[in-house]
């Protein structure tokens, strides 16, 4: 059982354009969270996925559009499956979370950089080491996304006051299907994704575990979605919108 505390600051900017004519864009909307939990490995399968149990024990959310409340959250568990690859699947949360049946902006964003960071340092990986992965993401009203990982094996330091690995990953991140599946016969939407980012890992040399992380990211995203009707000229909406991410994670016991 690991014990994991996490600061996590979200801020996005959008500006939506009627038949090309730009909307001011406003106030962005910032978020904040704060929150403390445990993670106990329920099973290992023999792909090397792990069935993960996640119990919210702190919990402190800032936002202007949204309320949420302490006792709503702690206390209360998240199961989800993490596979080798990073990807999170069989994501099972309190139902009272949920927002039409999808997981919540905040929460899938702490559980991706949770599962992320939860993975341990391979042994075959030695200092000065580089390594590539990717994989598909898949989000609700999106197209399928490629996220594509390179980490870096920075060098061996020691750390509070243990020695450790220090590994560095960027990411890069692009829709890979730009047209949508239209929700009415008389509308078009297509959509495009990218982001990049970066986080700096602390792992412990002995167990593996991580003991450190710094996380930076943006995000940009841009849909156009055009309806005609018989006899009027076509409407056409496009979404600008950009969200940064930036969050510290660290291991206390």
């Amino acid at each position: 059982r690991l014990r994991y505390a996490m600061e996590m600051k979200v801020e996005t900017r959008t500006q939506v354009a009627l038949d090309e004519a730009w909307s001011e864009s406003g106030e962005p909307t910032r978020f904040q969270l704060t929150l403390t939990w445990v993670v106990d490995t329920v099973g290992i399968g023999p792909d090397g996925s792990a069935q993960l149990r996640a119990e919210i024990e702190r919990f402190a959310g800032e936002s202007a559009r949204t309320t949420l409340l302490a006792e709503d959250y702690v206390g209360k568990t998240v199961t989800y499956l993490r596979r080798p690859d990073g990807s999170l699947d069989q994501v099972q949360a309190p139902a009272e979370w949920l927002a039409d049946g999808e997981l919540p902006g905040w929460l899938r964003s702490w559980l991706t950089q949770a599962a992320d960071r939860h993975g341990q340092l391979p042994s075959e990986r030695k200092p000065g080491q580089r390594w590539a992965a990717e994989q598909t993401l898949r989000v609700p009203g999106l197209p399928p996304l490629r996220l594509r990982r390179e980490s870096t094996y920075l060098r061996n330091e020691t750390h509070r006051p243990v020695p450790c690995a220090l590994l560095l990953t960027r990411f890069s991140l692009e829709s890979t299907d730009a047209d949508l599946q239209p929700p009415e016969e008389q509308t078009r939407a297509v959509s495009s994704v990218r982001g990049s980012g970066e986080s700096l890992n602390c792992y412990h040399l002995a167990t593996g575990r991580l003991l450190e992380s710094t996380h930076a990211s943006r995000e940009d995203i841009l849909m156009h979605a055009e309806r005609r009707e018989a006899g009027r000229s076509p409407t056409r909406v496009t979404l600008r919108a950009q969200t940064t991410v930036d969050s510290f994670l660290r291991l206390i016991e």
